[in-house]
This record gives C-alpha cells, structure tokens and sequence, in this order.
C-alpha cells in the first residue's frame, strides 16, 4: 500500500507558531495528534508532494539527510547514524523500537494511515528519550472522512519469467472508514494485507541471480478513536497484525529463513487542561511482538514486550516565558529461547524545557533530558531569531543511546552478546538559515513563490558501537569508533502557477576518527531533485535522487558501493469527487544495485494505485 507521507503542521507555542519541517505532503486529511517535538523550532523546508510506492524506503531517501534500505538488515540512518536502533520511529508519539535492538517491526507500523511525517535530524533524546540518540521519524495518522478502499498494485518488467507464475509482484487491498464522526468523538477503523513475493533478478559487480524466497505478506487491523469533554479530551489506539517473513539471506552464501511475527499495541491518550494556559497530557502504551524464527530446520522464538508512560506538563507563566516537563517511564522485556530465560529494563527520564522570549522574534530554548539510571542530564540549547519571512538559528543537544538487550546477551548461530558495552553518546552544534517568500513576485498571471533553507552541523559520537565477526556469519557488537560526522543541508523550492519545483542538497563527511574510515550507509552527496506539473485533474510528477561515494559493512572494514540513482515518473488524477488514482514508473531507468554489500535492491517496477471514496 503506498505510504502517504507528508508534514505541514503549524502548532502555537507561547507567543508565535513553530513550524516543522513538511517532508510528504500528500492529503490533506485530518491529523489525529500533534507531537510534543512541535516545540522544537526546526525551520520550514518546502517539498512537493511524493506519493509513495508499496517500499517506504525509496520516499524517504528522497528527504536530505536520511537514508534507508529495504534488503538485508533494514535501516534508517539520520546523518551517518547508520543503524534502525539509533533513530526512533513513533507513530502518533508513540515509540515502537523494542528493546531488540533492530528497529520497529513493521507489523506495527501502518503505513497505509500515515498522512504526516516529523523528522527531527540530530539528537531528539529531549522528547523522546534515549533511544532517539541519532534523531526520531514520527508518523502521524490521517483522518479520513469517508470510508475509502485502495488497491494497489506493483509488477516489475520481469513477470513473464516462470517463478512469478502470471502473478504480480506486490499487491495489496486497504479499507478504512470512519464509525461515528462528530463534533466531540470520532472512531476510525481500518484493515490492510499486502503480499510481495519479493523475486527479482539482479546483477552486481560480483555476483548474479535471482533474489527468491523474499517474500513478505502483512495483515493488520487499527481502531482509533478520540472524545472530547469540557476541559480535556481522550484519545486511544490500537493496532493487531501478522507477518511472516521469508528471507534467502545475502546473495554470497545462502540462509533461507522464516519469521512468523504477531505484534499487539495498545495506547491510551487522555489530555487535561487545568486553565487556559496550563495543559497536561498523558499517553500510556502497550506494546508486543512475538516472533518464531525458523532456521536451517531448527525454531527459535522472541517474545518481546514493552510498556511506556510519556507524560506532558506546559505551562505559559507569562508572555515572555513557557515551560513543558516531560516525564516518561520504559519498561523493556525480552524472552527469546536463544537465552533460556528472561531479560527485563526498566528506565525514568525527566525532560525540562523552557522557552525565554526576550523580544517577540527572539528567543531562547533550554533544557535537557535526565537518564535516571545512568545519572546522566543531556542539555540542550538553542537561540533562534524568527521575523515575518525568514528565520535563523543556532542551538546544541546531546543524545545517548543504552546498548540494547540483544546487544549485551543474546547468544544466537547468528551473534554473540558482549555484557561489557558502554552506551553510546552523541553531541551536535547546528547553524541554520530559512527563509519563505510567498507571492512575493508577479509573472504573467502567476503568483511566484519560493522558500529556501540551509544548514550546517557537526556531530560528536562517542563509544560508537561496531560490529565485528569473530566468525564468518556470526556477529557481535564493541565499543571501537569515537565518530564525526559533518555537513550542511540545503533546500530550494518555487511554485509558479501549475509548476512545482526543489532542489535539495545534502553534503555529508562521516567517519571513524581513530582511522578515518567512513559510516555505512553515509553518502558523501545525496542530491534530489524534481518537479510537478498540473493539467487539469491531473498532476504529472518527476523525481531523481542520487547517492554518491557511499560505504557498507562497517567502520573497520568499509566497503564502497556503487553510486545509486532513482527516476520516479508518476501520474495523479485528484480531481474527482470519488475515485482517484495514481500510476507510474518507480526506478525507471536502473536494474537492481545493491545499497547494502550482499543484498541487492529491487529493480525497475510499474506501480499503480486505485482509491474509492463511498
């Protein structure tokens, strides 16, 4: 199912509004919540809208500054973070990164609801805690006002040949209404299945064949819901999927494998507000994953559970000074047969944040979050001076990431535990400039708009956690890199009449500083590039991004890539009162390459999208 990103949101904060940055902009559905990170004053950037194939991958390596893969082990890295574990995934605020180590389970992602998306590039450990070491992609759910179905579906030029047997390569099926929508309560509910058979040739510098037994298949139900009252509201969520997983393992030596997963999440938002300028918000959540993982004929299980209490205090003392207080509370377990018993973490962190106004355009941020069980407070400051069009700032935080349970002891055919890790620390400086003129030109009939955004950052990383094979195929983690990573980003969007246009840069030099290896996963330039174009109810959409001088493996034994390009070609007919559609060629011009050494990705493949609005 495509995923429907997109981010424009402008929430009051004290005296002005802080905008965030739009990443997707595809709906313009109702949003379900507003994150606690809206009080981050992050600068606006401009984006079209992108509507995304059935892989959440190729939308998000569109945005500068963050790259992700789908084969092998799949990864968002912010800034040359490298690694899922590093960078925290939420949806509606709620994390989903267990204490696993190895990202969110993506049966408990639907991307088939997400309308909006928040990134935060750097450390977010202020609001979000210490597993947003690196940064944090927050997926907000869209509203929908009218039960829809979608269909969806994806081939590859390649489905003639015997293995796909006249079947497509991905198709999947969602339905989502909402049950009472009025003024005071509204329900939504929602299901979605998808089956990718994941088969597709590839051909790299060192090897070729066929990527079988790749599939992927997802079911998965969401209800929502929020009442409001006099002086508060109350939210809740609540999703219930299975997947099951197939996987030939990387393309130099062969481990078939499959992973049965059912995942349970359960949230409870309730919001008080005490007076006209006192709030509090609290969000109380369940989360459950359990796996079977067959292998080479044995089973192996993982049970992994994980409940969360965020909870909100903001407060406006006057016009010139706000405060929030965040108080949030972890409880992580792990029961896999790989341990023979059970591993339990439990983790209180206090987050401080005031906001000084000392003119109504200028103003300074600060505060920091405190690790109860390591005694440890990571600060962060920031000032920021915000006219009518254009913005600038300068701030600093830190992060801090504790090694996962898997990473201190599991004791797998596929990785060893080392119990002597030290957590990982991250500190960055980030210098900013953002500016927005609209209708700030006449050409022709046309209004002539255009924003722009550029910024510069450097990151410390200390006791960067490596992994190391002490034997072929077998992995374990140790505290070898003290890491740099610098660079800027910049951001170039116009709209004139029907014509959208951006242009987006991002130069990144991130390396080991004890021998100056590279970050996997870090390209050197990531450039995007592309336009819209509206005809009538139509809207025809172009988009190139490339990667150059990227690495993979590790910081120890880096290996180079080849440079990675995607054309995207789509069509959009939006101007219909029930039925819309979208088709289009996703990577046209390129077979598969590999982004990850061993895992090629996916090729060329023709995407087509069916949506009916009752």
């Amino acid at each position: 199912m495509s995923i429907l990103l997109s981010l424009l949101i402008n929430f009051s904060l004290a005296l002005e509004p802080t905008q965030l940055e739009p990443i997707f902009i595809e709906q313009q559905e109702n949003i379900s919540e507003i994150p606690r990170s809206t009080s981050w004053p992050t600068t606006k950037e401009s984006s079209p809208s992108y509507l995304a194939q059935p892989e959440m991958s190729d939308a998000l390596n569109s945005f500068s500054g963050l790259q992700t893969r789908s084969q092998g082990s799949p990864t968002f890295s912010i800034r040359g973070s490298a690694q899922s574990g590093r960078v925290l995934t939420l949806f509606n605020d709620i994390p989903l990164n267990f204490s696993s180590g190895f990202g969110t389970p993506k049966v408990l992602l639907p991307k088939e609801l997400i309308g909006k998306s928040v990134v935060i590039k750097g450390p977010a450990s202020l609001f979000y805690g210490s597993q947003a070491m690196s940064g944090s992609i927050n997926f907000l759910q869209k509203k929908v006002k009218r039960t829809q179905v979608t269909v969806t579906a994806s081939d590859t030029n390649e489905s003639f040949l015997p293995w796909r047997k006249g079947s497509l390569a991905y198709h999947s099926f969602h339905l989502v209404s909402p049950v009472i929508n009025n003024k005071n309560n509204s329900v939504q509910a929602s299901f979605f299945t998808e089956n990718n058979d994941g088969a597709y040739p590839y051909q790299s510098k060192t090897s070729s064949g066929v990527r079988s037994h790749n599939s992927q298949n997802i079911s998965r139900g969401v209800i929502s819901g929020q009442h409001k009252f006099t002086s508060g509201k109350i939210g809740y969520d609540l999703i219930a999927g299975k997947q099951i997983t197939q996987s030939p393992g990387p393309t130099n030596f062969s481990i078939l494998t499959r992973e049965d997963s059912d995942g349970l999440l359960a949230s409870l938002f309730p919001q008080y507000y005490i007076d006209d300028v006192h709030s509090l918000k609290t969000r109380i959540s369940y989360l459950k994953n359990d796996s079977s993982f067959l292998s080479n004929g044995s089973t192996t299980t993982s049970n992994l559970q994980t409940m969360i209490s965020q909870n909100e205090w903001s407060a406006e003392w006057s016009r010139w000074v706000t405060t929030q207080l965040f108080v949030d509370y972890f409880e992580h377990e792990l029961d896999s047969s790989f341990f023979g018993t059970g591993l339990k973490e439990t983790r209180t962190e206090v987050g401080p944040l005031v906001h000084i106004y000392f003119t109504p355009h200028l103003f300074l941020q600060t505060g920091g979050r405190y690790i109860g069980n390591h005694d440890l407070f990571l600060p962060t400051l920031g000032f920021y001076y915000k006219p009518q069009i254009w913005k600038t700032w300068i701030n600093y935080s830190e992060g801090f990431r504790s090694p996962s349970l898997s990473d201190l002891f599991s004791s797998s055919p596929f990785s060893i535990g080392n119990p002597n890790l030290k957590p990982e620390e991250s500190k960055q400086w980030e210098i900013g400039f953002s500016k927005d003129l609209s209708r700030s030109a006449h050409l022709s009939t046309y209004n002539f708009d255009w924003s722009m955004d550029v910024r510069a950052f450097v990151i410390n990383y200390s006791n960067f956690m490596e992994s190391l094979q002490p034997s072929p195929g077998v992995y374990t983690k140790q505290n070898l890199s003290e890491g740099k990573s610098s660079g800027f980003d910049f951001s170039l969007s116009w709209n004139w009449g029907p014509w959208e246009n951006y242009y987006k840069y991002n130069y990144l030099d991130a390396k080991n500083t004890q021998n100056n290896s590279p970050f996997m996963l870090s390209p050197k330039h990531q450039i995007t590039w592309g336009l819209n174009h509206y005809i009538g109810p139509f809207k025809l959409e172009a988009q190139n991004t490339l990667w150059d001088n990227y690495y993979d493996g590790s910081s120890v034994a880096p290996t180079k890539m080849e440079n990675w390009s995607q054309w995207n070609f789509l069509v959009h007919g939006y101007g219909f009162n029930s039925f819309n559609f979208s088709f289009g060629l996703i990577n046209a011009f390129n077979q598969s390459k590999e982004l990850t050494l061993n895992y090629p990705e996916p090729q060329r493949s023709f995407w087509g999208q069916v949506t009916y609005k009752f």
